[in-house]
């Protein structure tokens, strides 16, 4: 009811007399919508009440809308649990349906799977808006869901035991198919101490409570006919062609993932530093208006303010092993792309065009060039120089580095 009157923007006194007067009823129904499923009557209001709460929960299931404004702002909220929480609790208290195991197992399971599933959609954390948007690591997702998985597999198990033997055997098998899942994916993504030792832990946990469930549910099960020897046998088969299939595809990946990482070694750009200031060389220049974001305070084509660079003689020579493209500078490791990809062939020169002008209001320590190699890779190649000069500063190259991924900070210190 209350999301309902958020919508309505009335304009007249009447109407917004009205709006406050419908707006304390809501809040009267919403508090009534708590509280009524942990209270219980005498026989007579009880037959009365549980018709009222039914009536207080419609007028209050516009709350779930909200789910969009949440969703927009990748907020996690916890409407669906408490809706849960509070009709199960509403079903034991008026009609005796359901167990306190149950309403506690049950709203956790609902409680963790809610968290899960908002935290695998929006990638990130947050509880309120004061809350700064950082998106988590593809691992940290993965532990997330995984352990939110293994915590619903066990409560689902310890829940069956408060119900019947039957119930034993459905979230059991409930549970052994979520860890059968966690494990799977363990040995798929593959795992190692120099990875994550959390992946070593979460693989060996997952395994170890997988078997002893699946010990357990077949010694529960009655040994008439053999049945237990027939199971054993068909869970002994699955299992065994479940770890072959996972073991192939985690050799599959890894293969994949070493043929990749041979091709980007033998892409990998190579340039050698061409010391001298060759005026007739016909390269592949950069120049000033070849980049977007021309009108950044830190890289400019012109302003008052800024200190004046020049840059004396940035002439490199590709090599012979790969072609590459030259696609934009770094400037105290701010990235700057070029409006157009220019291709840098074998033994083709490339660099500044002379006398290209940078200007910045900060001094600049660190120079790389962007390059990208035939695969799409990125890389960048730090530049060694020198500034001389008072007024207009002239930036004197030395020597070119390594082409190094072009997120890493440590060819750029070292070199």
């Amino acid at each position: 009811m209350g999301s309902l009157l958020r919508l309505w923007q009335p304009k007249n006194k009447f109407c917004k007399t009205l709006k406050c007067l419908l707006r304390g009823i809501g809040l009267t129904l919403f508090v009534a919508f708590l509280v009524l499923p942990f209270i219980h009557f005498e026989k007579e209001i009880n037959n009365i009440i549980k018709w009222v709460w039914i009536g207080c929960a419609v007028c209050n299931i516009d709350a779930l809308a909200d789910y969009k404004n949440y969703h927009n702002q990748k907020l996690i909220s916890p409407i669906f649990t408490l809706f849960s929480i509070l009709t199960l609790s509403y079903l034991y208290n008026y009609w005796a349906l359901l167990s306190i195991a149950i309403i506690v197992c049950v709203s956790i399971v609902v409680g963790v799977l809610e968290f899960i599933i908002s935290v695998a959609v929006y990638k990130t954390i947050r509880f309120s808006e004061k809350t700064v948007e950082k998106e988590l690591p593809s691992k940290a997702m993965q532990g997330i869901v995984l352990g939110g998985l293994y915590a619903c597999a066990v409560i689902l198990f310890v829940l069956g035991h408060y119900v019947s033997l039957n119930t034993i055997f459905v979230f059991g098998s409930i549970s052994a198919v979520m860890l059968s899942i966690a494990v799977l994916v363990c040995i798929g993504n593959g795992f190692s101490t120099k990875k994550s030792i959390f992946s070593i832990v979460s693989f060996i946990v997952d395994s170890l409570s997988l078997l002893a469930l699946i010990i357990y549910l077949i010694y529960l099960i009655p040994n008439d006919k053999n049945l237990q020897d027939i199971v054993l046998a068909i869970v002994a088969s699955v299992v065994g062609g479940a770890l072959t299939l996972g073991g192939v595809a985690w050799t599959i990946k890894k293969a994949d993932k070493d043929r990749k990482e041979d091709d980007k070694k033998k892409y990998r750009p190579i340039v050698n530093f061409f010391g001298v200031r060759a005026k007739e060389i016909s390269g592949k220049f950069l120049i000033n208006s070849d980049f977007e974001g021309s009108s950044s305070n830190l890289f400019i084509n012109r302003a008052d303010e800024a200190t004046t660079y020049k840059i004396h003689n940035l002439i490199c020579k590709n090599t012979d092993f790969s072609p590459f493209y030259l696609s934009g500078i770094i400037v105290n490791k701010v990235k700057f792309y070029s409006n157009v990809k220019r291709y840098v062939d074998k033994n083709d020169y490339l660099g500044f065009g002379f006398n290209t002008l940078l200007y910045s209001n900060k001094e600049i320590k660190y120079i790389s060039l962007i390059v990208q190699d035939l695969l799409g890779n990125e890389y960048k190649i730090p530049i060694k120089f020198e500034v001389n000069g008072d007024d207009e500063k002239l930036i004197e190259i030395k020597d070119t580095g390594f082409a190094c991924d072009i997120d890493t900070e440590e060819c750029d210190e070292r070199f």
